[in-house]
């Protein structure tokens, strides 16, 4: 069940992201600095924000992006989307980035769906070899 609920979350945010990456308007954005995020267990690796400095319709914004590549460098000039309602709602994903959110979330909404469906028919042999009465047996 619980992966039938995160391949959801995965389905829906991929998807809100596709749209981002296909209809929002494209900018030029500078990262401006890249923070380390130390994690709480020293055999787990760190992670990584990055933020950056853009311009719509003259008017500056600083944003986090919301995802983070291990090419980026502060400094470098990349392609952003912006929503033109919220200029600060932004995107640095591609359609092939989306894309793979998107599969993650089918491909877990498979295998959440094949074990779901596996602990029912184990829950109802076990029921029918305990010879409890159910809706089959009555």
């Amino acid at each position: 069940m619980i992966a039938v609920l995160g391949s959801l979350i995965f389905l829906i945010g991929g998807s809100v992201k596709m749209v981002k990456v296909n209809t929002y308007p494209k900018t030029s954005a500078k990262i401006t600095k890249i923070e380390t995020v130390e994690t709480a267990e020293p055999d787990e690796p760190d992670s990584y924000k990055a933020f950056v400095k853009y311009y719509v319709n003259g008017k500056g914004y600083e944003a986090e992006l919301d995802n983070y590549k291990s090419s980026y460098r502060e400094g470098e000039e990349i392609l952003i989307r912006y929503d033109p309602e919220d200029p600060t709602d932004i995107t640095a994903m591609s359609t092939l980035s989306a894309s793979v959110v998107i599969a993650a979330g089918a491909l877990f909404l498979v295998f959440g769906v094949l074990a779901l469906r596996k602990n029912i028919i184990a829950a109802k042999n076990e029921e029918s070899m305990n010879g409890e009465a159910g809706p089959d047996n009555i």
